[in-house]
């Protein structure tokens, strides 16, 4: 039974995302990473898959979750564009204030 409650908890944190996943899933998983975390690849291609080539099939609710989805990759693609052209101009300026700080991100081993 759904209750007035029930309706408005917060949707829970997905733990991982693929091209299976409900747009909210996405979206919600998405919202919930670092900027730089985030997969914009996999966002341009999970929009592709999932709007659908006639508009009179798209369900308005799913197409205002794409919609929200596109702009948060988009913001994050040029977020970590941006990051990366700082690191790069900064590992190889020794006089750059985040010198050693790009020093360590091109060192480590999660690059």
């Amino acid at each position: 039974m759904t209750t007035l409650n029930n309706i408005f908890k917060p949707i829970p944190v997905p733990t991982g995302v693929d091209f299976n996943s409900t747009p909210t899933e996405v979206l919600t998983f998405v919202k919930n990473q670092h900027i730089l975390n985030v997969d914009c690849e996999f966002i341009s291609e999970y929009i592709n898959l999932k709007t659908p080539n006639n508009p009179d099939d798209e369900d308005p609710y799913d197409s205002c979750i794409l919609g929200d989805l596109e702009v948060l990759g988009y913001k994050a693609e040029n977020v970590q564009e941006v990051f990366i052209n700082t690191m790069e101009s900064a590992v190889n300026n020794e006089d750059h204030p985040r010198h050693t700080e790009a020093l360590a991100y091109y060192t480590s081993k999660e690059v």
